[in-house]
C-alpha cells in the first residue's frame, strides 16, 4: 500500500468533460452555497503516496465538452512520482482529428504543464460552433495548426498570466463574414463587399507569452492581400498593422479615392497601411501614417521615371534598348 504500482484502463460510451471539470475542481452542485475557501492550496500530488506507479489507457466512444463532440477519444497515461503524462492522445471532432501529448506536474499547489497539440482538416464552424456558439457562422474552412504549450495553474487569472505557446496555422478555402473587423474595414474603406471574405488562404504563425499573442498572418482572396504583423491580447486588445492589397477592380469601388489615389502597385490596385487596434468587440482602424509615406514615396518613383523614360528619346538607348540616363536614376533611387 506504500508503493503501489497500478495499471488502471478506463473505458466508457460517453463522459461529459464539463461535469468532470466541475468534480475536480471542487465547485458546488446547483443550488447549495460554496464551501469557504481555504487559506493555502494543497498540491493535487501530495495526496497520493509519495512512491505511486500507475499507468494504463482510456477509451471513450464519445465525449462532450460544452457544445462540442468528440468522437473516439484514445489515450495512455501513466503517473510517476507526482508527474502525469498524458501519450498519443487521438479524437476526432469537427470533421477532422486532434493529436496531443502533454505532462502534468501535480506536486505543487498550481499544477504546471507543457505539450503540444496538433490538429488536422478541422471544420472551422464545426468547432466555433461547439465552443462558441454565437459566432459558429462568422467563419468557416479547414483547419490545420500544430501548437507547443506550457503553463501553471486552473483557474483563467493565473492561466492567462502564465500561459506560453509556439505554433502555426494554416486555413484553407475559408468565409469570414460580418465580423467585428471586417465591418470596421468595410466601413472605413466604404467597401462593404470585404464584410464578406472569401480567402484562399490564411495562414501564419503565432508567439504566446505573458498573456499576449504576437502573430505574423497573412491571408489571401481573389482581390484582396492582407499581412500583419503585430499582437493580440488575451483580453482582446488589438495591436495589429496591415497591409492591404487590393485588385485594381476593387481599389476602384472605394468610395473615398483619395486614398487611393496615390497610393497604387505596378498593376494599378492599391496598397494601403492600415492600423488596427481596440479590441476584437470593438476595433478601431487608422491610417499607419509611416507606412503610407514610404508607399507614397515608392508609388512617386514609380511615376516619376515612367515620366521621365516617356520624355527620353529613343536614340539614347543603347543596343539592348536599356537607357542608361534611366538606369542611373534607377540606381541613386535604389530600384
Amino acid at each position: 500500500m506504500k508503493a503501489p504500482d497500478i495499471e488502471l484502463n478506463i473505458a466508457s460510451d460517453s463522459l461529459n468533460l464539463d461535469n468532470l471539470i466541475a468534480i475536480m475542481g471542487g465547485l458546488p452542485a446547483a443550488g447549495k452555497k460554496s464551501a469557504p475557501k481555504k487559506e493555502k492550496q494543497a498540491a493535487a500530488g501530495m495526496a497520493l503516496p509519495p512512491d505511486l506507479l500507475m499507468h494504463g489507457r482510456m477509451d471513450i466512444k464519445q465525449t462532450i465538452y460544452k457544445q462540442l463532440s468528440l468522437h473516439n477519444l484514445s489515450l495512455r497515461y501513466s503517473i510517476k512520482k507526482g508527474i502525469l503524462s498524458v501519450q498519443d492522445l487521438t479524437a476526432e471532432t469537427a470533421g477532422g482529428k486532434v493529436v496531443s501529448n502533454a505532462e502534468i506536474d501535480l506536486t505543487t499547489p498550481s499544477p504546471s504543464y507543457k505539450g503540444r497539440i496538433s490538429a488536422q482538416d478541422l471544420q472551422a464552424d464545426k468547432l466555433r460552433a461547439g465552443l462558441f456558439p454565437k459566432a459558429a457562422d462568422r467563419i468557416n474552412g479547414e483547419l490545420e495548426s500544430a501548437v507547443s504549450f506550457s503553463g501553471s495553474g486552473t483557474a483563467w487569472s493565473e492561466v492567462s498570466k502564465t500561459l506560453a505557446a509556439e505554433g502555426n496555422y494554416a486555413l484553407s478555402r475559408a468565409m469570414i463574414r460580418n465580423t467585428e473587423i471586417t465591418k470596421a474595414a468595410a466601413d472605413f474603406l466604404g467597401l462593404p463587399q470585404i464584410n464578406d471574405l472569401a480567402l484562399e488562404d490564411m495562414s501564419g504563425t503565432v508567439h504566446l507569452d505573458k498573456g499576449k499573442a504576437v502573430i505574423d498572418t497573412g491571408l489571401t482572396g481573389k482581390d484582396i492581400q492582407v499581412k500583419t504583423q503585430g499582437s493580440i491580447g488575451l483580453d482582446g486588445s488589438l495591436n495589429l498593422p496591415l497591409t492591404i492589397r487590393l485588385s485594381k477592380a476593387l481599389s476602384e469601388k472605394i468610395k473615398n479615392r483619395s486614398i487611393t489615389k496615390f497610393l497604387e502597385d505596378a498593376e494599378g490596385g492599391a496598397v494601403l497601411h492600415l492600423k488596427l487596434a481596440g479590441t476584437a468587440q470593438n476595433p478601431s482602424l487608422s491610417l499607419d501614417t509611416a507606412g503610407t509615406r514610404k508607399q507614397l514615396e515608392k508609388t512617386i518613383q514609380q511615376k516619376m521615371l515612367k515620366e521621365i523614360d516617356k520624355a527620353l528619346p529613343q536614340d539614347q538607348a543603347d543596343d539592348s534598348g536599356k537607357k542608361p540616363v534611366l538606369d542611373l536614376l534607377k540606381g541613386i533611387l535604389g530600384k
